[in-house]
């Protein structure tokens, strides 16, 4: 069961957690780096939320995370 507060704090746990995976893994945030202004999508059709869901229009809040690490990235150089 997830704790209580888990919708108002997920976000920022997996901007934190996504942070660190980069920071920590300069291969993987050069792969991030080279997606360029690419969209990053995470195409799941059973989560809404994280991903676009089963018609499309879920929020991609797990691609939308990491368009902002990788500006966050760029902005650092």
């Amino acid at each position: 069961m997830p704790r209580p507060d888990w919708g108002e704090v997920k976000l920022e746990i997996m901007r934190r957690a996504d942070r660190a995976k980069f920071e920590q893994n300069p291969e993987l945030a050069q792969l991030l780096l080279d997606t360029g202004q690419a969209e990053l999508v995470e195409d799941s059709l059973s989560e809404p939320f994280w991903g676009i869901g089963p018609d499309g229009s879920g929020s991609n809040w797990a691609g939308r995370v990491l368009m902002e690490i990788r500006e966050e990235m760029k902005r650092r150089g």
